[in-house]
C-alpha cells in the first residue's frame, strides 16, 4: 500500500470555514483560480502554490497535509477514443486526475509538433472537468470535436486507460475509507503500433488484459517504485527483436488468420493502403526476386 500526502480537502475546508471563495484565496495567495480548483481536487500540487496557500490562511504548511493509504489499482479498464462520443466514457470512469502524453515514434517534426499541439488542445481543461457537471462536459465535447477528427484523419488515435484506487486516512486497523481515487491516462499513438513488454509483442488493445497492465505499470512505474522496459513499433512489420531477447506475438492482439499466420492479408491492406491484387503482385515480384539471388 502506498502512502501519499494530500492537501485538497483540508485547503478547501479552511477555505469555506473562512467563508472565502476560490477567486479571494487565489487573489491572497496570489495564485490562479485554476490552480486553486486543481489542488482542492486533488490535482499536481506545487510546493511554491502550496506554500502560498498555507502563507495566505497563516497556517504553517504541514497542518494542510493529509496522509491517505492508497490500496493497489482495482481492475484497470481501457477504451480507445476514435470519436469526441467516446470521451466522456472514460471521463465517467476516471475524472479525480488526469494525465496526457504522446508515445509517437521518430516522425517528421511539423506532424509531431501538430499532434502536440491538438492533443493540449483537447485535454489543457481536463483536470477541470467532472462528470457532475454533465453541461460543461457535452460543451468540452463539442469543442474538441475538430482536434480529434484531425488526429484521426492522420493516422493518429488516442488510447486511454483508467484505474481506481482505495484512499484511506487513519493508522492501520484504524483506517477510514475515504474515496475511490480514480485516474486517467490518455496516451497519442499511431494507429497501427505495436508495443514490445515482458517479451511479447502486443497491441494497443482495450481487449487484452495483458497489454494494458503493461502499460499501466509502465505509466505507473515512478509512483510504484518498479522499472517497467517498454518498446515501441510503428507496426508488426517492424517488429525486430530487442536486445536479442526472443519475442512472441500475443494471441489475443494478433489473432491467427485461416492458416495459422498473425499477418493476415486483411492487416497488411490496413496498414499499407495497397489492394490485395497490389499487394499479391509485390510477394510475386519479391519470390522471383529471391529465386534470381539464389541462382
Amino acid at each position: 500500500m502506498k502512502t501519499e500526502i494530500r492537501y485538497g480537502t483540508r485547503i478547501k475546508e479552511e477555505r469555506l470555514k473562512r467563508g472565502w471563495t476560490q477567486e479571494h484565496l487565489a487573489e491572497v495567495a496570489d495564485v490562479t483560480v485554476r490552480t486553486v480548483a486543481r489542488i482542492e481536487k486533488g490535482g499536481v500540487q506545487g510546493l511554491e502554490s502550496l506554500m502560498a496557500i498555507a502563507a495566505a490562511f497563516e497556517m504553517e504548511l504541514g497542518k494542510l497535509g493529509q496522509v491517505f493509504r492508497i490500496a493497489e489499482a482495482k481492475p484497470l479498464r481501457s477504451l480507445t477514443i476514435r470519436r469526441p462520443e467516446d470521451l466522456p466514457v472514460a471521463l465517467n470512469r476516471a475524472y479525480h486526475s488526469g494525465l496526457y502524453r504522446p508515445m509517437l515514434l521518430p516522425m517528421r517534426t511539423d506532424l509531431q509538433e501538430r499532434a502536440e499541439e491538438l492533443l493540449e488542445a483537447i485535454f489543457s481543461d481536463l483536470q477541470y472537468l467532472s462528470p457532475d457537471e454533465p453541461e460543461i462536459v457535452r460543451s468540452w465535447v463539442q469543442s474538441v470535436k475538430e482536434p480529434v477528427e484531425e488526429l484521426h484523419g492522420v493516422g493518429m488515435e488516442i488510447f486511454s486507460i483508467q484505474d481506481c484506487r482505495e484512499g484511506f486516512i487513519g493508522e492501520p486497523g484504524k483506517k477510514t475509507l475515504m474515496e475511490n481515487w480514480t485516474t486517467g491516462y490518455y496516451l497519442l499513438v499511431l494507429e497501427h503500433v505495436c508495443l514490445s513488454a515482458k517479451n511479447h509483442v502486443h497491441r494497443f488493445n482495450e481487449q487484452c488484459e495483458t497489454a494494458v497492465n503493461a502499460l499501466h505499470e509502465w505509466l505507473r512505474q515512478e509512483q510504484d517504485a518498479t522499472k517497467v522496459d517498454l518498446y515501441l513499433f510503428p507496426n508488426e512489420l517492424m517488429v525486430t527483436p530487442v536486445k536479442t531477447v526472443e519475442q512472441s506475438y500475443c494471441a489475443v492482439c494478433f489473432p491467427k488468420g485461416p492458416t495459422g499466420e498473425c499477418m493476415t492479408e486483411e492487416y497488411l491492406r490496413q496498414i499499407t493502403g495497397l489492394s490485395s491484387e497490389e499487394i499479391h503482385k509485390l510477394f510475386d515480384q519479391l519470390r522471383t526476386s529471391l529465386g534470381e539471388v539464389s541462382a
